[in-house]
């Protein structure tokens, strides 16, 4: 089913101000985006800098305090002998108010603060079970020395943070994953260097606290770290199992990002992360700090609210605005269909009504302009119609013929009408008149059947041609075809008509010059050449009812005419008498 311009119109404008709405919904989504994202990005810039700088101050910290809690002479001897039991009670004993400290800021009820130690040459020094001498307790069990976690383990995860033997001793510090009943535990280790009076290094101490995030946690905000595959929450939890989109995001990144969400127990994340520099003896560890989206979300959701209501509004608006404009713009569309229609048909009178001065009108103005082009050249061409024949008049109303003239190979006939002023001797002129009328209607109805064209009148005579001023698949043999058929139309309205007309006819082909000649102010396309004055003389030659062709309308159509019957006429210009032949019918 065939659309109206009126519905096209006003679905065309519909869809307009629904897609400018949309558009304009979508600039506001992503500018608001946009600008969640920078104030985020800016916001992670700030804390993952404040959580670097106290982790650089803290290891300082605890650095200096270990190295002036560990010059006492008594726990240097205990170090050199290695009384394992009293170098351990007197490092409790040194680093209490120091461990008390670490404890109130970073202790948890699952594990608590504790040291190890490792010789300058790699050798893990491993807490007695029970102390000697005067030491009646169990030295793992002191504070500082109590760690929850087998002693197989920390040794195995300790003992690759020593400094080698070919190293300058420094403070360090890193992230380790430990674990308690197949639990993992996220823990962070300090590396601090400890040197006897004389400056010599006497090995690592290593301060292992449970990790926590550092700082005061905003609103909305989750931090999370990523060692080895586990994932852990702000307060050391691993969340592996509860965050694994989060897992998948920070191992596929690497780097900092601003554009990948996650949801985590029902709220959607921003998710910013960023791999820590750490010294290369501790697993690879990446930071990440989650932002909430939900007030984006929110406030998107109210945005799309609003531009909902506008649409609908939009909508309907539109749909009345584009009714009332389509109904203007159909109207004046519909009048030129119709008129169109009219012009199709022939009806060049046809008409539009400009009821405005716009491009509507303005394109108004320009049909009437062209129907009245087209009436006054259907009447030029019914006028040349008259005057020359009707395809000679269509190509000469194309411009599709040469008016300097052009040498062709075509057929040429002359027909006229035998004893024509004995029969017309005393006639009433107007008689006359319709008798021709009458004859040469029958004989140019004859002549366009077979393809021919009519080139003129004179008196009684009908000159025909045949391949111009388009050429045919058999122009020949269509001139001799009619020749005959115009013989037998003559003899068939003879039988009712008095006097009787008896015609007879030449026909000749050859080369010769077709195009339009005259005057400067009047010009009739016709043909010109000896052939031309071949046919003219050949239908002289003609008896009444007779038919004479030249020789090459002979060989062409294959006419079986004897040579004997070849006979020649003079002509001036013909250097020989050109032979001519009577076709008979058998």
């Amino acid at each position: 089913m065939a659309v109206s311009f009126k519905v096209k119109l006003m679905v065309a404008m519909v869809l307009a101000v629904m897609v400018v709405l949309l558009a304009s919904f979508e600039l506001i989504r992503i500018r608001v985006a946009d600008y969640f994202e920078a104030t985020l990005r800016n916001q992670y810039a700030q804390q993952f800098q404040l959580s670097e700088e106290r982790d650089a101050e803290r290891l300082a910290a605890y650095s200096s305090e270990i190295i002036n809690n560990t010059s006492n002479p008594r726990l240097l001897a205990a170090l050199f002998e290695e009384d394992l039991s009293r170098f351990y009670y007197d490092l409790s004993q040194e680093l209490e108010p120091f461990q008390r400290g670490v404890e109130d800021r970073h202790a948890t009820s699952r594990a608590w603060p504790f040291f190890r130690f490792i010789r300058e040459d790699g050798r893990y020094l491993r807490p007695p079970k029970f102390g000697t001498g005067n030491v009646q307790e169990a030295t793992n069990a002191l504070p500082g020395v109590l760690s929850p976690f087998p002693e197989d383990q920390l040794e195995s995860l300790l003992s690759g943070l020593r400094t080698a033997a070919d190293e300058m001793p420094s403070a360090r510090s890193g992230y380790l994953v430990a674990k308690i009943k197949e639990e993992p535990i996220l823990l962070k280790a300090f590396v601090c260097p400890v040197d006897d009076a004389f400056g010599m290094f006497l090995g690592d101490l290593i301060l292992v606290i449970p990790w926590q995030a550092a700082g005061v946690r905003e609103k909305g905000t989750l931090d999370a770290v990523a060692v080895k595959g586990e994932v852990f929450d702000g307060d050391g939890r691993v969340r592996s199992q509860e965050w694994p989109m989060l897992g998948e995001t920070l191992a596929a990144s690497g780097r900092k990002e601003g554009n990948q969400r996650v949801r985590i127990e029902g709220s959607s994340y921003l998710v910013f992360s960023e791999m820590l520099d750490t010294d290369p003896r501790f697993p690879v560890a990446e930071r990440a700090i989650l932002f909430s989206t939900d007030e984006q979300e929110r406030l998107l959701s109210g945005i799309r609210n609003i531009f909902l209501l506008f649409a609908l509004a939009g909508f309907l608006v539109s749909l009345l605005l584009s009714h009332v404009l389509a109904g203007g713009l159909h109207a004046p569309v519909l009048r030129l269909r119709e008129a169109a229609h009219r012009i199709g048909k022939g009806d060049y009178s046809a008409r539009v009504e400009v009821r405005s001065r716009d491009e509507l009108g303005q394109l108004g103005d320009a049909f009437n302009s062209m129907a009245e082009g087209l009436e006054l050249k259907e009447r030029y061409k019914a006028v040349l119609s008259k005057v020359a024949d009707r395809k000679v008049a269509d190509r000469l109303m194309q411009g599709q013929i040469n008016l300097g003239g052009e040498t062709v190979h075509a057929t040429v006939m002359f027909c006229d009408i035998r004893g024509f002023t004995r029969m017309t001797e005393g006639m009433d002129p107007h008689e006359v008149i319709a008798i021709m009328n009458t004859h040469m209607t029958a004989m140019t109805e004859i002549v366009h059947a077979h393809g021919g064209v009519v080139d003129k009148f004179v008196g009684d005579e009908i000159m025909a041609l045949f391949g111009v001023p388009v050429p045919g698949d058999d122009d020949i043999g269509q001139a001799l075809r009619c020749a005959k058929a115009m013989v037998a139309r003559c003899q068939e309205m003879n039988a009712s008509r008095e006097p009787p007309i008896e015609i007879g006819i030449g026909i000749a082909h050859g080369e010769m010059v077709a195009g339009c000649m005259g005057s400067e102010d009047r010009l009739n396309y016709t043909v010109l050449g000896d052939r031309v004055n071949l046919a003219s003389r050949l239908c002289s030659q003609a008896k009444p009812m007779e038919i004479v062709v030249d020789e090459p309308v002979r060989n062409a159509t294959g006419l079986d005419l004897p040579d004997s019957e070849r006979q020649t006429i003079a002509l001036k210009g013909f250097e020989t008498a050109p032979p001519f032949y009577i076709v008979r019918d058998k």
